[in-house]
């Protein structure tokens, strides 16, 4: 298989006056049963998150462009694709979204997916476990194990309820496939402070002994 990154990039103005730019990406694929399909796919949940995050962000831009007037900067709308994982029919990638919000600051936001090659079928972390493993217990039980080298390394005390954030990073499917692992992320600002991004955490596949899939490996 074959992958590429694709993108859209344009304006949008009020009057005369641009107020929004937009920059994002997404993948396409080559070389499977489904990747004609799964790049159709792809482009089609582009364009609907770019038309959704046009949408809200233009009537902020007006809103503040009003308020401002002269002082006013543009705002945008910005993604980066980045595929971790292709291998025997698997494709995983992330992409992050990235929202300048004028003087209501910034933001970034991380979505994936994991999808089978040959179906188009959209993997969930049980899929990529033996059938009666404990996925959840296992991902939960090793992201815990390194929340305290999390601390040390950003300097940064995690927020008293980030247990229910990773459980909750788990049970929504919050990840993608490296080389070596699983990286299970939790949304920017859910457990610490926004500064340090998105907090991701590797699980290695040595880490969850003989419980993953062996096509994986």
């Amino acid at each position: 298989m074959q992958t590429e990154i694709k993108r859209l990039e344009g304006a949008l103005s009020h009057g005369s006056e641009k107020v929004l730019v937009y920059d994002v990406s997404y993948p396409a694929v080559t070389g499977a049963p489904a990747c004609a399909r799964l790049s159709r796919l792809f482009e089609k949940q582009t364009d609907q998150t770019l038309k959704r995050d046009c949408g809200r962000m233009f009537k902020l831009a007006v809103k503040q462009k009003k308020e401002m007037g002269e002082a006013f900067s543009c705002l945008s709308v910005r993604s980066e694709t980045q595929i971790m994982f292709l291998n025997k029919g698997v494709l995983s990638f992330f992409t992050d979204h990235y929202y300048d919000l004028g003087f209501g600051g910034k933001k970034c936001e991380r979505r994936s997916q994991t999808r089978n090659c040959e179906n188009g079928r959209l993997l969930s972390l049980k899929d990529l476990f033996e059938g009666r493993a404990d996925h959840a217990g296992l991902i939960y039980a090793a992201v815990c194990g390194k929340i305290a080298l999390f601390e040390e390394e950003t300097g940064q005390p995690l927020y008293k309820d980030w247990r229910a954030e990773i459980k909750k990073s788990v049970y929504e499917n919050r990840y993608y496939l490296a080389d070596d692992g699983i990286a299970l992320y939790v949304p920017q600002g859910a457990v610490t402070s926004a500064v340090w991004g998105v907090p991701t955490f590797l699980i290695s596949f040595k880490e969850l002994g003989g419980s993953i899939k062996r096509r994986l490996l």
